[in-house]
């Protein structure tokens, strides 16, 4: 499905610590005519699915008349990106739907008060999140939850998985979280994958008896997901266009310094639907638990005259 995603600004009610508009010292604001103008260009371009994402995009005053307008002009498909906190409002949530809005997709830091002030920097941002799901209980929008796996989170993700499902989640994605952008270290945010994978697990095998059939896992590579990779999901090779003050581009066409690929990926028979390992990652805990996928045992061990 071809798909655009506009970065309305960098603004934001929340400075989350991995966050890249956090990080940033350019606040750029994309103006409405501007927002306006893209949402005709890729509509005639055939792009029937649109994201408005930031930043924050909830903050801005002219968030209901853009959703309004995108529908107005063909788009079928309408999804924001947002932190949650204005939808802790019953009527903001109300509106969203009234001017046309499909979906909302949000992130999870992990479970609590104490753990959420940490990373957004927000005293009540726990209670906006959880006040917000519950506005959104009963809504017709369809609900992205964004598990975002680091040393805030690793413990809890089947907790914060069963809390979701209590809330009409309709798809379900881990993301392992990347540190490529940050400037400082905060604590050491990255758990190896040997410390999480059973939470990984557990919490697959309950959205499957659930019957929740949108089930993805990013930014680890599918020869350690084992057999839970089928639910490998490689965002690079989906057709979306990125779109900012600055740049446009198709997500398909970018090369990514912060995945390698090693010698012994070209063993693995799923190399070719790999995105790769981070680069993070592979800094900080090796390549250990790269263990190549293949039809037929090879030992990596053995040298060219065994």
């Amino acid at each position: 499905m071809k798909k655009i995603e506009i970065s309305v600004g960098h603004n934001c009610n929340a400075a989350c610590i991995f966050c890249y508009s956090a990080l940033t010292n350019d606040k750029m604001n994309m103006s409405t005519e501007k927002i306006k103008s893209i949402l005709r260009d890729y509509i005639y371009k055939g792009y029937k699915n649109i994201t408005f994402t930031g930043g924050e995009p909830t903050i801005r005053k002219d968030i209901f008349s853009l959703i309004k307008y995108a529908k107005e002009i063909g788009y079928d498909f309408i999804e924001l990106k947002t932190n949650l906190f204005m939808l802790s409002y019953l009527p903001f949530v109300k509106k969203l739907e009234n001017c046309g809005l499909n979906s909302i997709s949000f992130s999870v830091f992990g479970f609590g008060d104490e753990t959420y002030f940490k990373i957004t920097g927000v005293s009540k941002s726990y209670s906006y999140l959880t006040k917000a799901l519950e506005n959104l209980k009963d809504s017709r929008l369809s609900l992205t939850a964004n598990i975002l796996i680091s040393v805030h989170s690793y413990k809890n993700i089947l907790k914060i998985t069963n809390f979701l499902l209590n809330h009409n989640i309709n798809s379900f994605y881990f993301w392992y979280i990347s540190t490529n952008e940050l400037k400082e270290n905060h604590g050491d945010l990255l758990p190896s994958f040997s410390l999480f994978k059973e939470e990984l697990f557990s919490s697959i095998e309950i959205l499957k008896s659930k019957n929740i059939k949108d089930i993805k896992v990013l930014h680890i590579p599918p020869c350690m997901l084992g057999e839970y990779a089928k639910y490998y999901f490689n965002e690079r090779k989906e057709d979306i266009t990125i779109i900012d003050l600055k740049s446009a581009f198709n997500i398909k066409n970018e090369s990514f310094s912060d995945l390698i690929k090693l010698d012994k990926c070209n063993l693995c028979d799923k190399n070719n639907i790999c995105a790769g390992l981070r680069k993070d990652y592979y800094e900080k805990f090796g390549d250990s638990e790269i263990v190549p996928s293949t039809s037929h045992k090879i030992n990596l061990n053995a040298s060219s005259n065994d």
